[in-house]
């Protein structure tokens, strides 16, 4: 925080509301308020009505103080709230630089919070994502990394890597007292149980990546088996064209939909077959590059028309695939299916049936979803906190290899490592590098 100076911001999104809201935070802040407020502001957390007075600007509105270190940056805090129109809010900005404020960075007041011990900074994280969420999954995960519940774990590892690192000490304290052969038994049962939880937590991410992102899902198959048709029923509504033309999707659609809380993306690809037409050739080598991206790749076949099935499959091998027949309401021989339904996952619908689209919604979730995922428990959503834990976790790993082969002394920076990876998840240690990086996503005014 450059000499501490006092920073201001919007608070509120850019743009006309009923209320717009600007963030002071620093040591000046009250005495930058009184010069723009009619009223004695004295109380914390108290909001006053009044006139906020600016060069070009008579409002009538509230002013709230924050008195620190009882606010959500740990310093000095006024909120102005005011009518919502861009001209009001960005007046009233311009009147507090003008006395001294100056302009906020994206995250700063964030930020802030973490410097001054009001959160962590995987807490921080999170609420990033809290804002961002885009599915009732998210936000429930984030939510809960929010909270707290996450850093209390995290520091329970730290706290059991420093009982660890104490028994060692013992040994060099008093070795004529202590048996390091039994100490670095009892140490390694104990390092085995806590890199076995810290390995569980850095698999959640697994589904928390999808969580996050979403699970991408690619529509795949020959023109004209009902890939678009399919798209429109799981979106329900016209979002493709459908003709009865064979190569009508010549490019990739995207659409989304939320299933039992998790966002579901689905890609809808050019069919694929032997083609002359340029655009459509550009549009199949977007649906090859789509399945090798996909999170389960959905194998769209017309339940009486099996001729190019062998050229799908071979496409898809060695991906998360489902195969769906569909247009069952059509007439077809089951025992040609039968061939193909052994080996793979399989669904038959039609995309006219409401509820068998219902039922290719529940398949799709329970072939990327753990169905042992429980959303209220901690799921890592970050790529950071991931590979901090895996970090932490091959510093362990590496301990337990060798506590049998080396002396203590040699173990203990094993466990030291881990320590300081650990550390980083919630803002200790070295981290000046990627506090800007983190921070810079923020938005401004907050």
């Amino acid at each position: 925080m450059e000499d501490n100076k006092t920073i201001v911001a919007i608070a509120t999104p850019i743009g006309s509301g009923g209320i717009g809201i600007v963030r002071l935070s620093g040591s000046e802040s009250l005495n930058i308020a009184k010069k723009m407020f009619d009223k004695n502001i004295k109380e914390p957390r108290y909001m006053y009505l009044g006139r906020i007075t600016t060069e070009n600007l008579d409002e009538k509105g509230f002013v709230v103080y924050f008195k620190a270190p009882y606010s959500y940056t740990g310093e000095d805090v006024i909120e102005f709230q005011v009518h919502g129109g861009v001209l009001i809010v960005n007046e009233v900005v311009r009147q507090c630089i003008s006395l001294g404020a100056v302009m906020a960075e994206k995250g700063e007041f964030t930020k802030r919070a973490f410097l001054n011990n009001k959160i962590s900074l995987n807490e921080a994280e999170s609420l990033m994502d809290y804002i961002n969420s885009q599915s009732k999954a998210e936000l429930i995960a984030s939510k809960n990394l929010l909270s707290g519940v996450f850093s209390k774990q995290v520091n329970y590892f730290m706290d059991k890597l420093k009982d660890c690192l104490a028994q060692i000490n013992v040994t060099f304290d008093y070795p004529e007292h202590d048996d390091e052969y039994k100490t670095a038994q009892e140490i390694k049962q104990d390092i085995k149980y806590l890199n076995d939880d810290i390995i569980k937590l850095a698999n959640t991410y697994k589904s928390g990546k999808k969580i996050k992102n979403g699970v991408n899902v690619c529509l795949v198959g020959a023109p004209n088996v009902g890939k678009s048709s399919i798209l429109n029923a799981l979106m329900n509504e016209q979002v493709a064209i459908v003709t009865d033309i064979a190569g009508t999707t010549t490019d990739t659609i995207t659409e989304s939909y939320d299933h039992k809380g998790i966002r579901f993306n689905i890609i809808d690809t050019a069919g694929i077959r032997d083609s002359s037409n340029v655009i459509e050739k550009l549009g199949i080598e977007k649906t090859l590059d789509n399945i090798g991206k996909a999170d389960i790749v959905l194998c769209v076949f017309e339940v009486n028309n099996l001729s190019n099935i062998n050229e799908i499959l071979d496409r898809t091998n060695n991906t998360c695939r489902l195969l769906v027949f569909n247009k069952s309401d059509l007439s077809y021989d089951k025992k040609i299916l039968d061939k193909y339904t052994k080996k793979d996952d399989f669904i038959i619908i039609s995309a006219k049936d409401i509820k068998q689209i219902e039922l290719l919604k529940d398949k799709i979730y329970q072939k990327t979803i753990d169905q042992r995922l429980d959303f209220n428990s901690n799921i890592i959503l970050n790529e950071r906190h991931y590979y901090l834990l895996n970090q932490a976790s091959e510093s362990l790993e590496r301990a337990l290899k060798n506590i049998d082969l080396f002396t203590l002394d040699c173990i203990a920076s094993d466990i030291m490592e881990a320590y300081n990876y650990l550390s980083q998840l919630i803002g200790y240690g070295d981290i000046d590098d990627i506090l800007d990086t983190i921070f810079s996503k923020f938005c401004l005014g907050k």
